[in-house]
């Protein structure tokens, strides 16, 4: 038998995994979004237990920020769509029709959105999509935007499958790097992104400033090196902030060169 984790959008499940093969979805979530939520159990039973939640408008901006933005959900799921007309299951599948299915689907209405398919395989065609595209375009149907997204591990790690600490970060964030002319500017940006941006300030990161200051970015010059020399590496993205000042914008438009 076994335990199950599940991925929800209010009281509809988008993807439910099986004792030790559950994956890691916290980075859905901002870091205070540790509480308890309710597990649906058979019989109208509802649980309160350890869990994450967030609203989907937060998780849609979470999800563009670390690279799976509306245009490349699309992208994604044209690519599945196309594989699985190939292999030839059934009757073609349009992408536009697939994206306005999961769009105009009535989620309160539905225990898991796998269900309103009726073909066995287009259902494992929809298993097969990462959720967090499907999240983000479930985020365009805006009666969506304040239901709740929820993810519960609790019953395998209870069953002993696994544990929080194998599972939590064991995927990596796709943070994003900010670089600015000087060390001043970072702690008041780092602050800034703690006290008022909570919901994303865990996707971003600083350039570590050394107290030795012949190793540090100091100033636009340095600053545009930075960027020259990241550029060459295999990165994720990097916001570069240069002051907007006479300096500062001729070594802005040298970057763009």
């Amino acid at each position: 038998m076994g335990e199950f984790a599940q991925l929800c959008l209010g009281k509809t499940v988008i993807v439910e995994e099986k004792n030790e093969y559950c994956l890691d979805y916290s980075d859905l979530f901002p870091v205070n979004a540790v509480m308890d939520i309710p597990y649906y159990y058979a019989d109208d039973v509802v649980v309160y237990k350890k869990g994450y939640k967030a609203k989907l408008g937060v998780v849609s901006q979470r999800l563009s920020i670390m690279g799976y933005t509306l245009t490349e959900a699309k992208e994604k799921i044209k690519r599945y769509v196309n594989e699985w007309n190939k292999i030839g299951y059934s009757d073609p599948v349009i992408t536009s029709v697939f994206l306005k299915f999961l769009v105009n689907t009535k989620l309160d209405k539905q225990d898991s959105l796998s269900f309103p398919i009726e073909n066995k395989e287009l259902m494992e065609m929809y298993y097969s999509i990462d959720p967090r595209y499907i999240l983000q375009i479930l985020a365009q149907n805006t009666d969506n935007l304040n239901k709740d997204v929820t993810w519960g591990l609790e019953d395998v790690v209870e069953g002993g499958y696994v544990s929080y600490k194998t599972i939590i970060g064991s995927r990596a964030k796709n943070k994003i790097l900010i670089a600015t002319e000087g060390r001043t500017d970072k702690d008041i940006l780092c602050q800034t992104l703690l006290q008022l941006f909570t919901n994303i300030s865990d996707l971003f990161y600083f350039f570590n400033y050394s107290e030795d200051e012949s190793i540090n970015v100091n100033g636009c010059k340095d600053l545009y090196k930075f960027c020259k020399y990241i550029s060459q590496m295999n990165h994720s993205y990097v916001i570069a902030l240069f002051d907007n000042d006479v300096d500062g914008n001729v070594e802005t438009v040298k970057s763009f060169v």
